[in-house]
Parts: structure tokens; C-alpha cells; sequence
């Protein structure tokens, strides 16, 4: 994963903590801790060769004591490497009923990535800031302490996924996704960097049928999203670098990968070097 982080001129790889208990108690937290350490003092000599750093994420599950900012920001000093950072995950602050800005502070000189995203404080919903319970005023004054000034998307379905029900073709969500651009452009204080998601189909995940997916996310459909975002980047929008998030590498269980597979072999990887690969 880090070799393909290189391999695609990705800085950051976000990883979350060891957690060898599952959703259940922990039985042994200082074990769960070292287990995360080691993972990533033996990741840290790629992460140096290839230029990445990692960035490790807070959790949502409340019985275990890794899942919290201070354990999380813990385990990067334990590190102690620069390629060692932190992802500030906020839907998983809320779950803890804690502050975003207070977890903003926590994080501090590791902070690196955000994902961004509201829930009731029950459990991890994935909804739009503002539709549940966080703290977002405590969140950006935070950030703007710490001179944080981009953002991005993690997935389409975050902002798309009441127009997905029963499936939502590929180039339709396109055309929602220029029309979220222009609303961020017109009214985020704040740098935007373009986001394109490979696809979204949860059902591999859980054995009732879940309506909201994408459909006919080819790599064909899939370069057009390269190209609407290369297109977004090269007109400048105040972008500090030419910076494109895409998810995602390998979120087999959310139908988001560009990893070589059967049905399109290396069609995903070969869509985005003719984008942006060098032209003969």
C-alpha cells in the first residue's frame, strides 16, 4: 500500500489502529497499543523511501481506550518517526460525545488529514456536517489555529447518496458532482481539493440488501471523473498543489478499487494514466 501511494503521487496513507478484539471489550488495551506501534515503526523505512506519510485514525468503537485522540496521539509519539501523523476522524469524535475542536487541539503538530462527517452521537451514520449533533463552530476555530486550509471528499456517497436509491448510474452522479463543486467554490472558506470515487456498493458488507449504490462505474465512465477533476486543477481554484483525492485503492466492500481485478484487469489504473500519465 505504500509503494502504491508512491506509485500514484499520494503523500498520505490513513490506516486505523490494531484492534485485535473487534467491536468487544478490550481485554488488553496496553497490548492493542503496542500492536499498533509495531505495525507502524515496521511500515516507517517504505514510508521514508517513498515519501509518505502515515497517518493513523481515531475510532468509534467506545469500549476500547485506542479509539480516542489522546491514545491515538499516544501511539504517533511512541512512533516518533516524521512520516508518523494523524487522521482526525470527526463522526468518530461525536460517537465519544467529545469535542471536535478539543480533538483538533489533541491531535496538534501530527495533524495532517481529516475525515469529515456528522452523526447523532449514537453511532457512525456518515451523514453531512451540520445533520447531527457535532460541534463544527468548536471544529473550525480549531482548525483555523492550526492553519489547516484545505479539504476535500472521502466518498460520493457522502454527499450524493439520497439520489442513489436503487442504483444511480455513473454519469448521473457526475452531474451531481459538478454541481457540489460549484456550491463549495461559491461557499466553503476554504481551499477544495477535487475528490473521484472509483465507485459505492456497500452490499458486500452486510447480509440485508442496501438500495444505495452506483451503477455502471466502467473505466471508461470512471477516466470521465479523472478528467472532470484534472480539468478542476488545472484551472487553478487556489490549490497549493495539484492535488487529486481518489477513492479508493482497495475498499473492496464498498465497490471502490483500483486494484487490478477480474472483470476490468487493470482497466481503473490504465483510465487514470491515460489522464494523467506522460503523453508520448
Amino acid at each position: 500500500a505504500v509503494h502504491g501511494c508512491h506509485c500514484l503521487g499520494a503523500p498520505y496513507l490513513i490506516i486505523h489502529p490494531q484492534m485485535p478484539y473487534g467491536w468487544g471489550r478490550e481485554e488488553d488495551a496496553d497490548f492493542a497499543l503496542s500492536l499498533t506501534v509495531e505495525l507502524m515503526k515496521n511500515l516507517m523505512p517504505d514510508c521514508e523511501k517513498y515519501g509518505v506519510t502515515l497517518c493513523l485514525e481515531n475510532m468509534p468503537m467506545t469500549a476500547h481506550r485506542i479509539s480516542t485522540m489522546e491514545r491515538i496521539a499516544e501511539a504517533v509519539e511512541m512512533v516518533g518517526h516524521p512520516n508518523a501523523a494523524i487522521c482526525l476522524d470527526t463522526g468518530h469524535t461525536n460517537v465519544f460525545g467529545r469535542s471536535l475542536g478539543d480533538d483538533v487541539r489533541c491531535a496538534g503538530k501530527y495533524l495532517r488529514t481529516l475525515h469529515v462527517h456528522d452523526n447523532d452521537g449514537k453511532a457512525d451514520r456518515h451523514q453531512l456536517p451540520w445533520l447531527g449533533t457535532a460541534d463544527w463552530n468548536s471544529f473550525t476555530a480549531a482548525l483555523a489555529e492550526t492553519g489547516f486550509d484545505g479539504v476535500t471528499h472521502y466518498q460520493y456517497y457522502d454527499f450524493a447518496k439520497n439520489f442513489m436509491q436503487n442504483g444511480k448510474p455513473y454519469s448521473e452522479i457526475m452531474d451531481i458532482v459538478k454541481d457540489e463543486w460549484q456550491y463549495i467554490k461559491e461557499n466553503v472558506n476554504s481551499v477544495y481539493y477535487p475528490h473521484v470515487s472509483v465507485g459505492w456498493d456497500s452490499n458486500p458488507r452486510f447480509k440485508k440488501f442496501r438500495p444505495r449504490f452506483i451503477t455502471d462505474n466502467t473505466p471508461e465512465n470512471v477516466q470521465k471523473g479523472f478528467e472532470l477533476a484534472k480539468a478542476y486543477v488545472d484551472e487553478g481554484n487556489g490549490l497549493r498543489a495539484p492535488l487529486i483525492v481518489v477513492n479508493a485503492w482497495n475498499e473492496w466492500t464498498e465497490g471502490g478499487y483500483l486494484e487490478p481485478e477480474k472483470k476490468y484487469g487493470y482497466g481503473y489504473l490504465e483510465a487514470i494514466r491515460k489522464v494523467f500519465g506522460v503523453k508520448e
